[in-house]
């Protein structure tokens, strides 16, 4: 048996296809481990993004709104829901901010002109953060783990915050839970309320 190759056959020896197929391995194996970091770091946005859209946004919102307020609705008020007086665009016209987080997963801020009576006039604003969507999974989740969206506190006399009711509140600890994938997340703030 003849080790060599004649000059006149063709091909290639089964040396050369092996070193072949090994760097074909190795280029392939590169290109995989890329293909997977490319999409593990598109879900890690797509959840980041999602949890800023409803959990920063909204605690931000009511951060500004509810700082300025003047009042708190204690008839329209819970552990899911919030109403308050306030003139957050300072516009000098009074508007009724109302907070709902609801059993459906979604969160609600809906903003109310009022007239000198403190009676709503009409429907100015509806934001919704959390909706169901195409995934039911990924929606705000307060109310199914039984956790209050609101808890209102004050401070006594020995600078102890303590709960309060929402007419003695003046400060408001905000949970917003959310689940996305199956996973929950949650974020939280406490808002002093500058106007009381």
């Amino acid at each position: 048996m003849n080790l060599h190759r004649e000059s006149h056959e063709q091909g290639f020896s089964l040396t050369e296809l092996m070193v072949v197929l090994a760097l074909l391995g190795f280029v392939l194996t590169a290109a995989y481990a890329a293909l997977q970091l490319t999409l593990t770091s598109s879900a890690i946005q797509r959840r980041e993004a999602f949890v800023a859209t409803s959990i920063v946004e909204p605690l931000q919102m009511m951060d500004v709104t509810l700082s300025q307020n003047i009042t708190i609705d204690a008839a329209g008020t819970g552990d899911y829901t919030l109403s308050c007086l306030t003139d957050a665009n300072a516009d000098n016209q009074l508007e009724r901010h109302v907070y709902k987080a609801d059993s459906t997963g979604q969160l609600v801020e809906e903003v109310y002109r009022v007239d000198s009576l403190m009676v709503n006039t009409s429907l100015a604003r509806r934001t919704v953060w959390q909706r169901i969507g195409r995934d039911p999974a990924s929606r705000n989740v307060n109310m199914l783990l039984g956790q209050p969206v609101f808890s209102y506190r004050s401070m006594n006399a020995s600078g102890v915050v303590v709960p309060a009711t929402p007419a003695q509140a003046n400060m408001v600890d905000v949970r917003l839970f959310v689940r996305y994938d199956g996973v929950a997340y949650s974020d939280s703030r406490r808002i002093m309320f500058r106007n009381r």
